[in-house]
């Protein structure tokens, strides 16, 4: 442990920042990361049903 008072504090203030940014940057890629899930599910659960719509619709006009 530094025996400064001006080394302790900035190395406080500095681990302080690193661990904000840390902590603020997962949250962020975490809310990210689920809205892109979601919406690209949501993209496949569309495609899927407009394919089976398709498929239905061929059948029943033979």
């Amino acid at each position: 442990m530094p025996k400064r008072f001006y080394t302790r504090s900035l190395i406080i203030i500095i681990a302080l920042m690193v661990l904000l940014q840390t902590v603020i940057a997962y949250v962020f890629m975490e809310r990210h990361w689920q809205i892109v899930t979601e919406r690209l599910s949501m993209t496949v659960v569309h495609n899927i049903s407009a394919i089976i719509d398709i498929l239905e619709n061929i059948s029943t006009t033979r």
